[in-house]
């Protein structure tokens, strides 16, 4: 069965910062944000399934000041954004 999994399927850890890259409705390319809240295998899908905390188009830097839109993407979705 791994053979048949999406691209980028693989586990993301809690707290690791992502984005998920996508066109807006004009085409432009645009970036939402966010931070992995949680992550598992889903066998019925048969890849990583995650929950993330979305912060729109850009990270906070502390307090964010509002409640994020907690989210559901598969694995292959996201980039790890690196330190």
């Amino acid at each position: 069965m791994q053979a048949d999994r999406q691209p980028g399927d693989r586990y993301i850890a809690p707290g690791t910062r992502v984005c998920i890259p996508w066109k807006d409705e004009d085409g432009k390319p645009a970036t939402e944000f966010g931070i992995m809240v949680h992550c598992w295998f889903d066998p019925q899908l048969g890849v990583h399934d995650c929950y993330f905390a979305s912060f729109g188009d850009a990270l906070p830097t502390g307090d964010p000041g509002e409640r994020p839109a907690i989210m559901r993407y598969t694995a292959g979705s996201f980039n790890v954004i690196e330190d």
